[in-house]
């Protein structure tokens, strides 16, 4: 029987939190070394030069490994797919735009791609790159993706994206392929309102899991879920709360045993219905492993006491944390343990290299 200390540190494990700021205040040092969540998301407001990302890295990891449940490194993630979702740019390469990608129709520069773009990111200290995104739009106008999307055609979909996953995996750097069950038909924005797809189990078999099947095929580590209603399939909830879809659908049909992600948390998809604290609750009953929070630091120790409370109780089973811990604790052996720190007259040498740069000029002919 553990103690409450060590399930408080368990469940810090499941939460991937944002930080506000270029650097951690005194109040943000303080919480992030009492709850050391299991790791941290940047976005463009983190981001102002290489050796200021190299120092919040190295940072945000010396509190994991100081703080943490049996003193697990941190993952420190961003979105780097490319085109418009690149949080970190200049003077790093100007990756394409997955419909870049596509276009070029190449599964070996794709991978190229991919390594590439992780070993920039492995040089400023990340370790964990929400990328590919796999979806399939019906067209080129679906709210929230565009040109995130490698194609409307969804073998050209599978190939790039397992292509570009298994390079980035290749540098040393966990890639997610995003947003199960698929998002392309899906009527909205997910960061603003519950997008409702209104496909049958058949169709969504048919079509928009290609890409994940080829994906779990190439072994990717990691899945990111969509914050989607499917009424013909579960009409309740949305994929990323609903155990049909975690657990009967990418784990058992698609065999999927590695980590799952939640999309974040705060977006509208789930605030206009649910609060946060029910959401996390339901999110990590339906079988997510990795809760995001991207913007809710403030937040954090509320919706991390709840939770502590939950498994306490056997609310939530202890069982599932203990399978949600374990799978953490693997992938971290594999990805970030023995950690090694950043180092900015090394990262130099990286970004926007001129390799780097010939191999992005190719996806522009």
């Amino acid at each position: 029987m553990g103690t409450l200390a060590d399930l408080e540190k368990k469940v810090s494990q499941l939460f991937i939190v944002g930080v506000p700021d270029l650097s951690l205040g005194a109040q943000e040092h303080k919480l992030l070394e009492r709850i050391a969540p299991g790791g941290y998301i940047h976005f463009a407001h983190n981001i102002e030069s290489p050796r200021q990302i190299i120092e919040l890295n190295n940072d945000l990891q010396k509190i994991s490994e100081e703080n943490s449940w049996h003193n697990l490194p941190a993952w420190n993630s961003i979105d780097q797919e490319g085109g418009r979702v690149q949080r970190f740019k200049e003077p790093g390469t100007i990756w394409p735009s997955a419909k870049e990608v596509g276009d070029h129709n190449s599964t070996t520069d794709a991978f190229d791609l991919g390594q590439a773009i992780g070993a920039e990111l492995k040089a400023l200290g990340y370790n964990l790159n929400f990328a590919p995104v796999v979806d399939i739009p019906k067209d080129w106008n679906q709210p929230a993706l565009g040109d995130r999307c490698f194609s409307t055609e969804v073998e050209k979909v599978a190939a790039l994206g397992s292509a570009l996953a298994r390079g980035i995996q290749k540098s040393g750097v966990l890639a997610v392929a995003k947003h199960f069950p698929g998002h392309g038909t899906a009527d909205a924005d997910s960061h603003v309102s519950l997008p409702q797809c209104d496909l049958s189990l058949d169709e969504l078999r048919e079509r928009d899991w290609i890409p994940f099947k080829r994906c779990v095929r190439a072994r990717i580590e990691g899945v990111l879920t969509a914050h989607v209603l499917y009424p013909k399939i579960d009409a309740e909830r949305p994929a990323t709360l609903s155990r049909k879809f975690i657990q009967d659908y990418l784990r058992t049909e698609l065999r999927f045993n590695n980590l799952v992600f939640t999309d974040d948390m705060g977006m509208g998809a789930l605030t206009n219905k649910y609060s946060l604290e029910e959401s996390v609750f339901l999110a990590l009953e339906a079988g997510c492993d990795q809760i995001l929070l991207c913007h809710n630091i403030d937040e954090l120790e509320t919706i991390w006491t709840n939770v502590v409370r939950a498994y306490e109780t056997n609310t939530l089973p202890k069982a599932k944390l203990d399978e949600s811990i374990a799978r953490i604790q693997k992938q971290k052996a594999k990805w970030i343990q023995p950690v090694v720190y950043a180092d900015y007259s090394k990262a130099e040498k990286v970004l926007g290299s001129q390799k780097h740069l010939d191999l992005a000029s190719v996806f522009k002919k």
